[in-house]
């Protein structure tokens, strides 16, 4: 999936879902913390139930993933509160 200036990819490996990202996480769209500014490598996002995905989707500075089991997991640039979690701050890990 990809935002303005970054990607998320959903990886399975032996049955487990992984997401990686990469590109620019000036707002948190990466998932992976504030230290990173920028990545050329895709990154583990860690912090995600190991339940299985449905759907992953990004929009130009935020990422979401969608688990079957209707779980909804957001992440970057919060302008206008696009994550859907009360308010505007950025999220630079999943919540």
């Amino acid at each position: 999936s990809c935002g303005k200036a970054h990607t998320v990819l959903l990886v399975e490996r032996n049955q487990r879902n992984f997401l990686y990202s990469f590109g620019s996480n000036k707002t948190g769209q990466l998932g992976i913390g504030k230290n990173i500014q920028f990545s050329v490598e895709p990154q583990l996002i860690e912090g995600l139930p190991s339940a299985k995905i449905d759907s992953i989707a990004s929009a130009k500075n935020s990422s979401f993933v969608l688990f079957e089991n209707g779980t909804l997991y957001s992440w970057g640039g919060n302008k206008e509160g696009i994550l859907g979690i009360g308010s505007t701050q950025e999220q630079y890990r999943p919540v």
